[in-house]
C-alpha cells in the first residue's frame, strides 16, 4: 500500500470516525434538547394548570363574596320588613284590644274569667292580677265586696 493510499485510508477512516462522533454528539445534543423541551412543556403545562386553578379559585371567591353581600342585603331587607310587619301587627292588635275593651262584652268576659279562676282555686289562696287599664272593669271595688260576691274569702 502506498503512502497515498495509506493517507486516503487514514483520511476515510478519520472522516468516518469524525462523522460517527459528530452524529453521536448531535444525537446526544438532540436528546438533551428533547429532554429540556419536554421538561419545559411539562413546566409550562403545570404553570398553566396552576394559573387556571388560581383563577378559578379567585372567581369562586369573587362569586362567594358577591353572593354573601347579596345575602346580607336580602337579610337586612327581610329583617326590616319583618320588623315593619310586627309593628303593624302589634298596632292592629292594640287597636282591636282597645275597641274590644270599649265593648260591654269585655266587662262580662273579665268577670267570667275571674269567676272561673275563683271556682278553679276552690279553697286555695288566690291572687288576681289585673292590668291597670282593667281596674274600672273589676266586678267589685273592694276585697270584702269580692268575697261576698264570690262567696269565699279572698286574700
Amino acid at each position: 500500500m502506498t503512502t497515498e493510499e495509506k493517507l486516503q485510508n487514514f483520511y476515510n477512516h478519520s472522516l468516518d470516525s469524525a462523522n460517527r462522533e459528530a452524529e453521536r454528539v448531535i444525537g446526544d445534543h438532540q436528546k438533551a434538547l428533547d429532554k429540556i423541551f419536554e421538561e419545559h412543556k411539562a413546566t409550562a403545562r403545570r404553570q398553566a394548570e396552576e394559573e387556571v386553578a388560581a383563577e378559578t379559585e379567585k372567581a369562586k371567591r369573587d362569586v362567594n363574596k358577591t353572593l354573601s353581600a347579596d345575602q346580607l342585603h336580602i337579610r337586612r331587607k327581610l329583617s326590616r320588613k319583618n320588623l315593619e310587619l310586627k309593628e303593624k301587627l302589634f298596632k292592629e292588635v292594640r287597636e282591636k284590644l282597645t275597641a274590644y275593651k270599649k265593648d260591654p262584652s269585655y266587662e262580662e268576659y273579665l268577670e267570667r274569667k275571674i269567676r272561673e279562676a275563683v271556682t278553679f282555686a276552690g279553697n286555695d289562696k288566690l291572687t288576681l292580677y289585673l292590668d291597670p287599664s282593667d281596674l274600672p272593669f273589676r266586678p267589685c271595688r273592694s276585697l270584702a265586696a269580692c268575697a261576698r260576691s264570690f262567696r269565699r274569702k279572698i286574700f
